[in-house]
């Protein structure tokens, strides 16, 4: 198949891969991707050059929240894209429950990145700064 042939782009808000259509019927190699790891990639640039660097000059509570979130998205982020490309089948079966493996590893994820926020962006700053 040559490589100009095919088409990537989304496929309503997901990424996509189109083949042409004469390959549709031909035995094709699946070839597992996940989403994730360059969407993580770019928060972790966002949290390391824009908000923790903005905290360790002014410390406040408005930008410790907002490297919550970001280190939380970050953390979804990879945790998905993990799922997707390794356990594809179970994360598409459990995808909806509550409390199958899959989403209570996920809190586990949580847990650890949120630690890693409380190591990065200390409590005890905001407090100094405004005692």
């Amino acid at each position: 198949m040559p490589f100009n042939e095919i088409e990537v782009g989304l496929i309503g808000s997901n990424p996509g891969v189109t083949i042409p259509d004469r390959f549709i019927n031909a035995p094709l190699g699946v070839v597992h991707y996940a989403g994730g790891f360059s969407a993580a990639l770019v928060l972790a640039c966002v949290y390391f050059l824009i908000w923790y660097r903005r905290y360790r000059d002014k410390p406040s509570l408005m930008i410790w929240f907002y490297g919550a979130v970001t280190m939380m998205a970050i953390g979804i982020q990879l945790w998905q894209g993990y799922l997707e490309g390794r356990f594809h089948a179970a994360y598409m079966f459990y995808a909806g429950s509550l409390f199958s493996v899959t989403s209570i590893l996920s809190y586990g994820v949580f847990a650890l990145v949120m630690y890693l926020h409380f190591q990065y962006f200390l409590i005890a700053r905001i407090k100094k700064v405004k005692s």
